[in-house]
């Protein structure tokens, strides 16, 4: 729009404008200062009269000047507080004298010029802030989405700490009631026994003794009588040592409670976060969707993302000869044997396919190197095949990221998961759940971005999955 401006006043407008002048100045002859129009570009201005000297400036074609003299070969001008020396040749410039009744004309003129200059500059201010602002949306976009997934990791912990906490909690508990049940018996084991010792000790430990009808008999009473004693001890000891663990295991328990208390808080907090994130993702969605300048700048942004991956997996080194162990071969099918006989990465409903296509909405051709398949948020996600995890990290553009390394220059992609299980370096099997579809860096919705790459180049995917 600027350089169609620019180029309307420069082809179009201003040469009318200098004819007029022109023609106007010839009935009228100059009797005072003159102004001139610059009809070259970038038109040297020297220091002094001659070509000896470097320029110190340059002069654009429909520049505004003041003429302070005329030297005969040359001019010397005045431009935005700056003076110089200009060649006097009328390809170059054209002269307008001031003065017989004209000034206010030719000042017309002036004021026509600067105005359509003054314009063309906002709309150029203009032009330049939109970009910014595009560029700005895009990348906001962009760390919303880092954001998101910064949030959805740490909830994922804060969840699994919790189900420890937990798990931990409901052991202690068990072992609480364990211990409870035991102190209890061993209360009522107790209160048997201080009755009989009690009644012992009314009757006498001696008298016990003494009643005995022979040695023998006071022998094994007194043997009885400490093996009892003994046991009652022993009792007694456990009863005090459970006493004491049931207390500390409370005192723990009201810890661990209490630290799940502040876990459901914090992982509340992260909830909330992610869920007003989302609804701000939404908005710019929605916001870009309804501007077709800013949807144009996602869609170069996401061309943009497209390079850089290919870029990357080019980079990547593919192992030719990739051995896996054999336990997780399903049979000796490689993968480049598994056209058309792979299970889909996600159970889900293919919503764009395979190579180029036209976007209707605003004519313009372009190339889809995967699949886009609709599923619901944390459905599982299976590598097609066994391999090799060779990158599992987030990807600009495609958010969270897995590629898996078939072997014999072969790998799939995985892109837009929430949550990823595996590693860069890990094995996988067939059919091993590696992640959980999501939205990450998406613009589609919910659901799984899916490649097939061979050497590094796109093919179709839905040639190497099973029909239906």
């Amino acid at each position: 729009m600027l350089y169609f401006l620019k180029t309307t006043f420069k082809i179009i407008i201003l040469p009318f404008l200098i004819l007029w002048i022109g023609f106007s100045t010839a009935a009228y002859p100059a009797s005072g200062p003159s102004v001139g129009i610059i009809k070259a570009s970038d038109l040297n201005v020297r220091p002094v009269p001659g070509s000896s000297m470097a320029p110190i400036f340059k002069l654009q074609k429909g520049t505004r000047v003041d003429i302070l003299e005329d030297t005969g070969k040359w001019l010397k001008i005045s431009y935005k507080s700056q003076t110089g020396f200009i060649i006097d040749n009328s390809d170059y410039i054209e002269i307008i004298s001031l003065g017989s009744g004209k000034d206010e004309e030719v000042y017309s003129v002036k004021a026509i010029t600067d105005d359509i200059n003054k314009k063309i500059e906002t709309r150029q201010a203009e032009i330049e802030r939109i970009t910014r602002d595009e560029k700005n949306i895009v990348k906001n976009l962009n760390n919303l989405d880092l954001s998101i997934d910064k949030t959805v990791k740490q909830a994922s912990r804060t969840r699994s700490e919790l189900l420890a906490l937990s798990k931990k909690i409901d052991e202690n508990m068990t072992a609480y009631d364990t211990l409870t049940a035991s102190i209890k018996t061993q209360e009522e084991y107790l209160s048997v026994r201080l009755v009989a010792l009690y009644k012992l000790n009314q009757v006498g430990a001696v008298h016990f003794l003494s009643t005995a009808d022979s040695m023998f008999e006071l022998f094994q009473r007194k043997k009885s009588l400490e093996h009892i004693l003994s046991h009652d001890e022993s009792v007694l000891n456990r009863y005090l040592v459970e006493k004491e663990k049931t207390t500390n295991l409370l005192k723990k328990l009201n810890e661990q409670k209490k630290q799940k208390l502040a876990k459901e808080a914090e992982y509340n907090k992260q909830i909330k976060a992610l869920s007003e994130d989302r609804n701000k993702r939404s908005s710019i969605l929605v916001n870009i969707r309804d501007k077709k300048s800013l949807e144009m700048a996602v869609i170069k942004a996401l061309e943009e993302a497209a390079k850089n991956l290919d870029h990357a997996i080019d980079k990547m080194d593919l192992e030719p000869g990739f051995i896996v162990h054999e336990k997780l071969k399903p049979s000796n099918r490689s993968f480049a044997d598994s056209k058309g006989l792979l299970n889909g990465p996600v159970n889900g409903k293919i919503i764009s396919s395979y190579g180029a296509y036209r976007n209707k909405k605003y004519n313009i051709e372009s190339f889809r190197s995967g699949i886009d398949i609709a599923a619901k948020r944390g459905d599982p996600v299976k590598a097609v095949s066994y391999g090799e995890v060779i990158f599992a990290d987030w990807f600009k553009g495609y958010g969270n990221m897995i590629i898996v390394d078939h072997g014999k220059s072969y790998c799939t992609v995985y892109a837009h998961v929430e949550e990823m299980f595996k590693a860069k370096g890990d094995v996988v099997a067939t059919d091993e759940v590696i992640a959980t579809t999501g939205d990450s860096g998406s613009i589609t919705g919910t659901g799984l971005y899916f490649e097939v790459r061979h050497h590094g180049k796109p093919v179709d995917p839905l040639k190497w999955i099973k029909k239906g």
